[in-house]
């Protein structure tokens, strides 16, 4: 595995950065509380109803997961966290990175040089986790996805006077050279259901995206899962490197490591049932343990001999101290404090004043400033942890955009497929409406119906929303984007691909069904029809950001289609609805639009009443003097449009641009609202299911989620 991306770009300037983006971080007595509950409830129609009524009101148990963890790691240093799955130590990774959000209480002190985790907030991308889950949009090329993580961290300042893309290019080409994945540049990435990298590539493309961040502070949960030893081995290695070179502090959290990546550890932190039973250098540990009664088998790997005392079916005694050997988490913990590699290493911590850790802090805020481009200086606040501007921001998640529908062009075929074959099914059914009485129903039904099938096609957008909330999440704690620059830019590219998707639907359907053969009505039919998806697309992209969960986003989802559509105008004209209902055709963007494309083609158009309109009707009633038009708003023979629209659907035939204007600020509003929900609920919070129905069907899972 090639070394250049950690010597080659490194010029004096770049040594110097990295020089100055140093810290020491130091725990001391850290616990983790979190909610207790043991199963999780599947939700009823009672609980819907009930749980609105005894919000905020929930009680629930609470159960320690880490207590009294200690340590501290300096620049320069690899901390490797070991024990069981269920121990604590992806928590602990948490904690230490500070991403709090998800757990009810952090007790102890958690230091950033020497500021506390509040003010540590201010400089969060300098405190990265790479989580044990691949997180990747599937359809970007590993390309793709490694030109967006380094765009995001472009600094102001660059090695050897790159311009920005070839900085870009350099960067995250010799990123994925060092971890060996070089060839796949032009593979897309994939996931369990799109073919891409294999499982081990995957991994390091995710590795690759926390190396683009050139974080002092580092944090690795189980980055070694799916790789094979060799390659697991030069992982641990390339860290190494990188944390002698730049000094950066990393913790590490590695399952099964061999002795190979074991050495490469400065020190070891080992957690039982969330106690710390040993934390101190790493070459000691295995004899701390020996020492204490416990045999390591030669040959065995050191990481598991740590992980396998607390266990009594594996772990091994030297004969003569089963007696004496601690048996619980607890008794090793003890065994921990009493012992002098504690009271050694709480020296070693102590031994660091407040001045050098203080230094630490100050270079590093230096150095984010020095980071940041212009314009981010100029309008941000001081302490955004972001190096690009918003717009920038914009631009760059707009691209991917435009990347990810290219890449999954496919599904976006065949979303162009069924939108011709749903133009030419319906316009068949529809086929050249005459301009008489026969159709004076079939008219309003047929301008209807593209409402209802672009609103129903778009419910699909509430889904969508959830397929990368995660990837956002991430995104967002690496300091990458805003989430607010993900929507707007989202908003920005669904206009060209609705146009085109929509344009192919209308300019079919719109001369299948037989309307007027003028320029202006046709273009103020397609603007109205437009818009209109436009709107339904960001409303039900709004919904999505702001639920917490699918299951809620897709019932209010179909709440609001069934209000939208049975109140648009044409199931219950305006005049008949109930009072009590009848202000949401007011505040109802297909209400507006019905009612403009109704007073585009039907506003001034003259139809004829023939039978069965008149009455009577039938040979020998031929004379108009003894027969009548049954139509609202006919006079004669003839029907007036805007009469019949005026007393039928209470619509003015002057009224289209008024309509037209209010649809127009729909979608804006819904992107302005989406701006605000996706920073807010991208970050994870705690779950805490409902427990209030008795009626609810108990779904029993273990408690013992937390690794």
């Amino acid at each position: 595995m090639p070394d250049n991306y950690l010597s080659d770009t490194s010029d004096a300037k770049t040594v110097q950065d990295s020089a100055s983006k140093r810290l020491t971080v130091t725990f001391e007595d850290v616990g983790i509380q979190v909610s207790g509950e043991g199963e999780n409830f599947a939700s009823t129609c009672l609980s819907v109803v009930t749980g609105i009524f005894q919000f905020g009101r929930r009680k629930s148990s609470k159960r320690q997961i880490l207590e009294g963890i200690t340590g501290q790691v300096s620049p320069g240093e690899m901390l490797l966290v070991v024990g069981r799955p269920g121990s604590g130590c992806t928590s602990l990774l948490k904690v230490l990175s500070n991403h709090r959000s998800e757990f009810d209480e952090v007790q102890g002190l958690v230091q950033y040089g020497n500021v506390g985790q509040d003010t540590a907030k201010e400089f969060r991308h300098q405190l990265v986790m790479n989580t044990e889950d691949d997180l990747h949009f599937p359809c970007l090329k590993v390309s793709e996805t490694m030109s967006f993580a380094t765009s995001a961290k472009v600094p102001k300042t660059r090695p050897q006077h790159l311009t920005t893309n070839e900085y870009v290019d350099q960067t995250s080409t010799e990123i994925l050279e060092s971890l060996g994945i070089g060839h796949t540049k032009n593979t897309i990435v994939g996931n369990e259901y799109v073919r891409g990298v294999s499982g081990g590539e995957r991994k390091r493309v995710s590795v690759a995206e926390v190396m683009s961040t050139q974080a002092p502070v580092q944090c690795w949960d189980n980055s070694t899962r799916g790789l094979d030893a060799s390659n697991a081995l030069d992982f641990a290695r390339v860290l190494r490197k990188q944390t002698d070179e730049q000094q950066r502090t990393i913790i590490a959290t590695l399952y099964q490591a061999g002795n190979g990546i074991y050495d490469q550890f400065d020190k070891v932190l080992v957690l039982a049932d969330g106690r710390e039973i040993y934390y101190g250098p790493s070459a000691e540990a295995k004899q701390y343990f020996e020492n204490m009664g416990f045999k390591c088998p030669p040959g065995a790997n050191i990481a598991d001999f740590l992980t396998s005392v607390t266990v009594d079916t594996e772990r091994e005694i030297i004969p003569g101290y089963e007696e004496t050997v601690p048996q619980t988490a607890h008794d090793f913990e003890q065994r921990y404090k009493a012992s002098e590699t504690f009271r050694r290493m709480k020296l070693l911590a102590k031994s660091r004043t407040q001045e050098s850790l203080a230094a630490e802090v100050d270079g590093l805020r230096i150095a984010n400033s020095g980071e940041k481009s212009r314009t981010v200086a100029a309008l941000s606040r001081t302490t955004s942890p972001y190096l690009v501007s918003f717009f920038q921001q914009v631009w760059i998640c707009a691209i991917r955009q435009f990347q990810i529908l290219w890449g999954d062009r496919f599904s976006n075929g065949l979303q162009l497929a069924s939108s011709l074959v749903m133009a030419l099914v319906t316009g068949s059914l529809m086929y050249n409406l005459p301009d008489d009485s026969t159709s004076i129903f079939r008219k309003p039904g047929a301008l209807f119906y593209p409402i209802l099938l672009w609103c129903l096609n778009k419910m699909a957008e509430t889904a969508a929303s959830f397929e990368g909330r995660s990837i956002l999440t991430r995104h967002k704690r690496l300091a990458f984007t805003r989430p607010g620059a993900y929507a707007l830019a989202c908003v920005l590219t669904d206009i060209p691909f609705v146009i085109l998707m929509f344009s192919l639907f209308n300019l079919i359907y719109y001369f299948m069904v037989g309307y007027q053969y003028d320029a202006g009505k046709f273009f103020t039919n397609w603007f109205v029809y437009l818009v209109t998806t436009l709107c339904f697309t960001s409303l039900y992209r709004t919904i999505g950001a702001w639920c917490k969960n699918f299951g809620l986003a897709s019932q209010i989802s179909g709440w609001i289609t069934m209000a939208m559509m049975v109140y648009a105008g044409y199931l219950i004209p305006t005049t008949k609805m109930h009072p009590w209902f009848r202000w949401i055709a007011y505040i109802n963007p297909a209400s507006y639009s019905f009612s403009a494309v109704m007073a585009s083609k039907m506003g001034n158009l003259e139809l004829s009443c023939v039978e069965p309109r008149f009455v009577p009707f039938e040979s020998g009633y031929d004379d108009d003097r003894f027969r009548s038009c049954t139509v609202i708003g006919s006079s004669g023979d003839q029907i007036d449009g805007a009469s019949y629209l005026s007393l039928q659907y209470s619509i003015a035939h002057t009224e289209v641009w008024r309509n037209v204007g209010i649809i127009v600020s729909s979608p804006l509003q819904h992107a302005a609202s989406s701006l605000v929900a996706h920073p807010l609920h991208h970050r994870a919070q705690p779950h805490h299911p409902p427990s209030w129905d008795p009626i609810q069907l108990r779904l029993h899972e273990s408690s013992s989620n937390v690794h």
